[in-house]
């Protein structure tokens, strides 16, 4: 029941409606249009290489913890680092690309075997004149995700 091993699944329903409105907000913001396959693939390379950020943290688990709990506390040590960099004026980027090439990421990290690669983040200081870095997501209204119990 542990986290699938490579590429992640693709995604379905309101997931892959989300997934395809952020795509499209983020290539307006950072000018692909339809069809252009040079900038499709330069962002890409942009991506897999973290935006260039100069240190990348990579959280794994040991294949062993098999239940759902360990990715919850992934989730806790994910959202204190993204805190604590910022404390310090830093920024970061959580990447669930690299999850895509599990065998690179091992090599060059240094990962055993013995260990799910959950989530990256990257760390860097903010280019704030980059257009991604004006992103801002749209959000779910609070009443469909939250049950309100008196």
């Amino acid at each position: 029941m542990g986290p699938s091993k490579g590429v992640a699944p693709a995604l379905e329903g309101v997931f892959k409606e989300r997934q395809v409105e952020l795509a499209k907000q983020i290539f307006e913001l950072v000018g692909i249009q339809e069809g252009d396959k040079a900038g499709l693939v330069e962002w890409n390379e942009s991506m897999v290489q973290f935006h260039g950020a100069p240190t990348i943290v990579v959280i794994v688990i040991d294949k062993m913890l098999q239940s759902k709990w360990p990715i919850v506390d992934v989730g806790l040590v994910a959202g204190h680092i993204t805190l604590a960099a910022q404390n310090y004026g830093l920024g970061t980027c959580i990447m669930r690309a690299i999850v895509d090439y599990p065998e690179q990421v091992r090599k060059v990290v240094g990962i055993p075997d013995s260990k799910f690669i959950i989530i990256g983040i990257a760390i860097g200081y903010p280019d704030w004149d980059r257009p991604i870095n004006k992103l801002r997501t749209n959000r779910e209204e609070i009443d469909k995700i939250v049950t309100f119990v008196e």
